[in-house]
């Protein structure tokens, strides 16, 4: 991760994310859902504050 990256931010968003992934799983109906909320803030977070960010011929996770 890049020096400047928000790390206690991260962790406030990590932490809540995980609280409330059973509500957000339930009111999806399905764990698919919240896989691809995971995923899709995984790609936001990596490609922001890591040292080699993704490049635009990576293709993001579906």
């Amino acid at each position: 991760m890049k020096t400047d990256t928000p790390r206690q931010d991260l962790v406030f968003l990590l932490t809540n994310l995980v609280d409330s992934s059973s509500v957000f799983a339930q009111d999806a109906g399905s764990f698919a859902r919240l896989g691809q909320f995971f995923a899709a803030f995984s790609w936001v977070v990596l490609s922001v504050y890591t040292l080699e960010p993704h490049g635009s011929d990576t293709k993001r996770p579906e």
